[in-house]
């Protein structure tokens, strides 16, 4: 072997062993901040009930879709712009990207604060349920988290996935004890808002100083090469994050708030919280995608990048089936024993958001692949059309059917997106996709399926059961050859 091939090896398992440990770093935050997370709404359930659950669920719902919004493409453009310019050997060229892309965002989120908070008083007044100090609090808590947002998106390119994600899982601890602390002190909802946005801004200021983001700050504000450049990139992506944030972000809530009552609010959206047991691991890999393929792109690797496409969704295909398998069989003793009688509700709901979060990880890779290709139009053609059959599912269902109809147009929207999205890559781009890989994948699924059917009667024995047909299951695909490439490279790297 020669010098150069022996250099380029080197490279390729350093290269996955950093991604390795990235995806390890990410899923670990995931994982965690999301089970803290999922212990805080049992509390607020099982402190307020029903009616008080379904405020708090909507105005945070409405708070992080307002802060989602805000970044339009920036955020993205942030990811994208400071991997290729660390992957590129250009740390110089990072102060211009983040001050770009921050005052950019800023600015649009005092807008949107305004809005949200027009909203909510929209939604909420004819129901008896506003409070005027949501007026303030609500747009400070938009333009906190959109400053957040953008945070996040800034460590991801600058692949610092440790220092964010040990942070993200202590701000989620520290508003589980603060909030149990606040509902046995029986205060307002306001003050839970207040101190969610005293910790986002702690966390924020943190992070900024961990990741080298105030420190890269210090350098030129502008860069007139780039910067219409990433202007352009971020208004072509912004109609795209705009269709994303209302088909994968609950946007079913809206029309509950007009239609439905505050109940119906909160089993959605712990119905949603529950099903996202099923993504929080594939978004382990797939958020770190994004970065990983921007590198490649700026150190002229584009071939790693396919690979790395065929690879990534068969790791999430893997992991997100059984998950909802094993979600949708336990879902009903599982929602009577965290949350009580007085949500049995959820779980109709819950059963069908499962596989809703099982399909949802599947388009990611292909979405990292395309938006680092500069193919971002299949994108920007999908956005208005998805954007139409979601407000239109959500709104004729929701109206008609109340929760039960909301679930239902979230799983559809969501499915028609992500098969869209694959099939243009398969028949447009003509990129190989794991189809035998795959068809091995549901085949032990579907046989999963029925033994935790059969194990679900059986209470905790039967869930311990599934846990040891888990490893099992993995065992088998492994055998089945399903990892071949990825253990060649695991064993390439000792």
């Amino acid at each position: 072997m020669g010098v150069g091939q022996s250099q380029s090896r080197r490279g390729v398992q350093h290269g996955f062993r950093l991604f390795a440990a990235n995806v390890f770093w990410h899923s670990l935050n995931l994982i965690v901040s999301y089970g803290i997370a999922f212990v805080t709404s049992i509390v607020v359930a099982r402190s307020l009930g029903p009616r008080g659950a379904g405020i708090v669920s909507y105005l945070t719902w409405l708070t992080d879709t307002g802060a989602l919004l805000t970044g339009l493409g920036y955020v993205r453009a942030l990811e994208r712009f400071l991997s290729e310019r660390l992957g590129g050997g250009r740390p110089d060229l990072l102060s211009p990207v983040l001050w770009q892309c921050f005052t950019a965002i800023f600015r649009v989120s005092l807008f949107t604060g305004v809005l949200c908070a027009l909203i909510a008083s929209w939604s909420l007044s004819p129901k008896g349920e506003w409070h005027p100090g949501y007026f303030l609090i609500v747009p400070v808590l938009v333009i906190g988290g959109a400053l957040w947002v953008a945070t996040q998106a800034a460590s991801r390119g600058l692949y610092d996935f440790r220092s964010l994600s040990a942070a993200v899982m202590v701000r989620a601890l520290g508003q589980l004890l603060l909030w149990y602390i606040l509902l046995n002190l029986g205060v307002s909802l306001l003050w839970l808002f207040i101190v969610h946005g005293c910790l986002t801004a702690v966390t924020l200021l943190y992070v900024g100083s961990g990741n080298g983001m105030w420190r890269a700050m210090r350098g030129p504000r502008r860069d007139p090469d780039q910067s219409q450049r990433i202007f352009e990139y971020a208004m072509r992506v912004s109609l795209v994050v705009i269709a994303d944030v209302i088909v994968w972000q609950r946007s079913e809530l809206f029309f509950l708030a007009r239609y439905a009552d505050t109940s119906s609010m909160a089993f959605f959206s712990i119905a949603a919280g529950f099903s996202m047991v099923i993504t929080r691991l594939p978004q382990g890999i797939t958020a770190v995608l994004f970065p990983v393929f921007a590198r490649r792109r700026g150190q002229g690797r584009s071939g790693e990048a396919k690979a790395l496409f065929v690879m990534s969704t068969r790791w999430i295909c893997a992991v997100s089936v059984p998950l909802a398998v094993l979600a949708h069989s336990f879902v009903e003793p599982a929602v009577l024993f965290m949350y009580g009688q007085s949500f049995s509700d959820v779980a109709p709901l819950a059963k069908i958001l499962v596989w809703s979060a099982a399909v949802a990880p599947m388009g990611s890779p292909a979405a990292s692949y395309l938006y680092t290709a500069d193919k971002e139009r299949f994108f920007v053609l999908l956005a208005p059309i998805s954007i139409v059959i979601n407000v239109a599912l959500a709104w004729v269902l929701c109206w008609r059917l109340g929760a039960l109809g909301a679930a239902w147009a979230n799983m559809l929207s969501q499915l028609f997106v992500t098969s869209t999205t694959l099939g243009y890559l398969w028949l447009k781009e003509k990129l190989s996709l794991p189809i035998v890989d795959l068809l091995r994948i549901s085949a032990l699924s579907a046989l999963y399926f029925v033994f935790c059917r059969h194990l679900s009667h059986s209470g905790l024995l039967g869930f311990v059961g599934c846990i040891v047909l888990a490893g099992v299951y993995l065992l088998a695909l492994i055998a089945l050859g399903v990892f071949r490439e990825e253990l060649k490279e695991l064993e390439g790297a000792q």
